[in-house]
């Protein structure tokens, strides 16, 4: 393997799961946004909080609840997301959220920020 090749799996491995969230029950977003996407893996569209957790960007797993007045979400992976903040835009959130919507096959998304402020 040569260094452009080794410079491109790079590029399309650079991001990672989070710790499963029975280690890490809670996770607080600030400048987050939510979006619903369709995808060629699964047959129903979903919906994603994307945000900055203080040290990275993250994408959830599907929104499977959400509370306006708290500002807190479940996510189908149990994990429960608290919405630190107005809605906003961060550029590593964006960068994970593009390296998330490709691995996953995303085929369209609309943001739905505003269904969540």
């Amino acid at each position: 393997m040569d260094l452009k090749d080794f410079m491109a799996d790079v590029e399309v491995n650079s991001i990672y799961r989070p710790v499963p969230a029975e280690q890490e029950p809670v996770t607080t977003l600030s400048r987050w946004q939510v979006y619903e996407v369709t995808s060629s893996l699964w047959k129903e569209s979903t919906r994603h909080f994307v945000g900055w957790t203080g040290r990275e960007g993250r994408v959830s797993s599907a929104i499977r609840s959400y509370d306006s007045e708290t500002k807190e979400g479940i996510s189908e992976s149990g994990r429960v997301y608290k919405l630190l903040g107005e809605a906003a835009y961060n550029p590593d959130a964006e960068y994970v959220w593009a390296k998330w919507a490709s691995f996953n096959k995303v085929t369209s998304f609309v943001n739905r920020t505003t269904e969540f402020e």
